[in-house]
């Protein structure tokens, strides 16, 4: 079995090693393709993935493995419209100054879920990075004032 492998990957090597002097460009599949359930983690730079695609009808949480900051996740209120519940909590509200927010996630808690799937379509959001519990207290406080703020995009297909 472990020659066979080792073949197969030489082979790879060698058809790749092969096409260098072409011009032709092809691009790698898509690793993010649409998936039922979704779990986006962000850590104090980045989000992964920072597109996340999902089937519609699936569900999308997020999951901090940030070491410095705590993160809330908001939406443009215009995304309301787009639930396909009316409900929103447990873990997001109205935080006013036109925003949904979540509640606070912090490394090593459960994490953050949307409340119910979204109607298909492109949503962009935003984790909004804190120290300490600036912004924690009460809804839309300190939400214009993160430490660093990183975008993302949810894709419902």
């Amino acid at each position: 079995m472990r020659l066979a492998l080792r073949m197969t990957l030489l082979a790879l090597a060698a058809a790749g090693c092969a096409n260098q002097g072409t011009s032709t460009i092809q691009s790698a599949p898509s690793t993010n393709a649409p998936r039922k359930d979704v779990v986006i983690q962000f850590d104090d730079m980045n989000l992964e993935p920072s597109v996340a695609r999902v089937k519609q009808g699936g569900a999308v949480s997020w999951t901090s493995v940030a070491s410095t900051y705590r993160g809330v996740i908001s939406f443009p209120d215009s995304i309301r419209s787009h639930f396909t519940c009316t409900d929103l909590r447990p873990d997001f509200f109205e935080a006013g100054k036109g925003r949904l927010q979540s509640i606070p996630i912090q490394q090593g808690d459960e994490g953050v879920v949307l409340p119910c799937p979204l109607e298909p379509g492109s949503y962009e959001y935003r984790v909004d990075l804190y120290t300490g519990a600036q912004g924690m207290v009460a809804p839309g406080i300190g939400m214009d004032d993160p430490m660093r703020t990183i975008e993302g995009k949810i894709i419902v297909e």
